[in-house]
């Protein structure tokens, strides 16, 4: 998210690991034991995940669903922001603690691949060579082991790491993101070959010669992006951020950007599209930039459907 600058503060830490240690709630059964919403938008988990003191974003199921991995920040300290996640042991959630390989630099938006052995993310910590992130972010990963996650590591391309914010991450492990290069912003790509990325490829930019795209989700097949865009003219909440879908046709070529609409957007920002990965909820960040307040939340999928344009159906 834009909005989040770059700093993490150990306090922060301490408050996630014990702000429930006596009054969370029992939590049963498939997504936080929450009922599930209709085609339209819902709070998600209200008054759970994001409370008075704390907030939330970023909503990534593991495959099985078993797993809730998502940002935690202060909400007194909006510059505050850790990858924290919830597991589902006997049926039951745990508390909220952060991830292992989570650092005191800020890290946030995360995607997970399609076998669930991967999590990638960005962060400003330093690389291995001590270099520090200046005005942007870095993509790391960190995989699922016997003993639990790895540490992180860098995400190099083409032998490089990138600049970039927001990944997702398509079943075949194609990596979807926002980037620049050459001049030319938007949404990239890279394929792996034998486990190694490649050289970014542009994929779609919405509006030329502006840096609108941000935050983003690809489907598992790469039939559809949904994107945020922050400075499109054509937005509900004028640069606060407005969520697009684009389609692919067979030619692999993307229609045009189409706004999700008053059903979706409001004048506030809405970021962080992610659908589970069982295909039935679109989750979704609603961020007040006034209150410094913002809420997950979810939907019923099937709406994506009902953008779709009809010479694709």
């Amino acid at each position: 998210m834009r909005q989040r600058a770059i700093i993490v503060g150990i306090i922060v830490f301490t408050f996630v690991c014990y702000a429930y240690k006596d009054d969370f709630p029992v939590l049963k059964g498939p997504y936080l034991g929450q009922k599930p919403p209709r085609k339209t938008p819902e709070v998600f988990a209200p008054n759970i995940l994001n409370t008075e003191k704390m907030g939330a974003f970023c909503s990534v199921f593991s495959p099985d669903g078993d797993e809730f991995h998502f940002v935690y920040y202060e909400r007194e300290n909006d510059n505050s922001g850790g990858l924290a996640w919830m597991q589902r042991i006997n049926d039951t959630w745990t508390k909220p603690e952060f991830l292992p390989f989570n650092s005191p630099d800020f890290n946030n938006d995360m995607c997970m691949s399609s076998d669930g052995n991967k999590l990638i993310f960005r962060s400003w910590r330093a690389l291995p060579n001590g270099e520090k992130p200046k005005d942007h972010s870095y993509l790391w990963f960190a995989e699922r082991t016997e003993d639990g996650w790895s540490q992180a590591k860098p995400l190099y391309f083409a032998d490089r790491p990138i600049r970039t914010g927001y990944p997702s991450i398509a079943a075949n492990g194609t990596l979807y993101f926002a980037h620049t290069h050459n001049d030319i912003f938007g949404i990239y790509r890279s394929k792996p070959v034998d486990g190694v990325y490649g050289a970014p490829e542009h994929v779609f930019t919405a509006v030329d010669k502006i840096k609108t795209e941000g935050d983003m989700f690809v489907a598992p097949d790469e039939s559809y992006m949904i994107i945020s865009c922050w400075d499109h003219p054509n937005n509900i909440g004028s640069g606060q951020g407005d969520l697009y879908i684009t389609f692919q046709r067979d030619d692999r070529t993307w229609t045009e950007e189409i706004s999700m609409g008053v059903r979706i957007n409001t004048r506030f920002g809405e970021n962080c599209p992610q659908v589970s990965p069982d295909g039935k909820y679109f989750f979704f960040n609603r961020y007040d930039p006034d209150t410094e307040k913002g809420n997950i939340y979810w939907l019923d999928a099937k709406i994506i459907e009902d953008f779709k344009p009809k010479e694709l159906k």
